[in-house]
């Protein structure tokens, strides 16, 4: 099990999901693997992102393909035929969420339809580009405690005169199609999209628009995209309770390989 993530902070050296799995265990009489990112943390690495060792699994053979997995925040994995490398590029759906919820008080903007009927701002757009995080180096990693509802109010309090609200979100969703094109190496010949952002129909479109590559939904390949990470964190366990070592040096940072995890009594 993994848990919901509510603090993830490699640089004071640790990352924290809600979970108890010594209940589970207890409950059901099952050991539980759990606890797969700070052993990476404390290897030196970021502690994610972790899907691209498994992406690689399940990734069509023979040229280089990048999967994109749209959570609340967004990250990539390049896989070629001699390396997987992955990193977080940025804010998935989080800001999209936070500003629908706040206005509309909707969970979400469903297909994108409100975003698309605003214009995006392409000096708000520079603004949101122009944040740090997005000037770092491989690796990296990020959390929805950093891109919050605080970093979208500070980025907005820099404008003096009112942008409509439709507009914002336009541009919010044009922020995370911007990321991720930026991430994806003009060599990919494939990009595949996982996650619960490949519902949002218009993050798509705008996705297709900066790439002009092909993209997909990983069910092109056999893959359901809103079953992608929970296979992941089932694949990581195996390797957790096989004992087998993961190489994500060129993923998360980590300085030497091992296992990751840890199982219950």
């Amino acid at each position: 099990m993994h848990g919901q993530t509510i603090a993830h902070s490699p640089q004071n050296g640790f990352s924290l999901q809600i979970c108890n799995p010594h209940l589970i265990a207890e409950l059901t009489g099952l050991r539980v693997v759990f606890d797969f990112r700070n052993r990476d943390i404390v290897r030196g690495g970021q502690g994610a992102p972790l899907a691209p060792l498994f992406h690689s699994q399940i990734a069509p053979k023979g040229f280089q393909t990048a999967f994109v997995n749209i959570g609340g925040i967004a990250n990539i994995s390049i896989i070629t035929k001699k390396t997987t490398r992955g990193f977080d590029v940025g804010p998935g759906n989080c800001l999209i969420d936070l500003w629908v919820k706040k206005i509309k008080n909707r969970a979400f903007d469903f297909n994108g339809n409100w975003a698309k009927k605003g214009n995006i701002n392409s000096q708000l757009l520079k603004v949101f580009q122009s944040d740090v995080f997005f000037k770092k180096k491989f690796p990296k990693s990020t959390s929805t405690q950093y891109f919050s509802s605080e970093w979208l109010e500070e980025k907005l309090k820099k404008f003096k005169t009112e942008i409509p609200s439709r507009d914002i979100q336009a541009t919010l969703t044009e922020l995370t199609a911007t990321v991720i094109c930026k991430s994806i190496p003009r060599s990919c010949k494939e990009i595949y999209i996982c996650g619960g952002g490949f519902k949002n129909s218009y993050l798509i479109e705008r996705i297709k628009v900066h790439t002009k590559k092909t993209v997909e939904s990983t069910e092109a390949i056999g893959w359901d995209p809103m079953c992608i990470e929970s296979c992941c964190f089932g694949w990581l366990a195996l390797q957790t309770y096989l004992g087998n070592d993961l190489d994500l040096r060129k993923i998360t940072g980590s300085k030497h390989i091992g296992v990751s995890g840890a199982i219950t009594a």
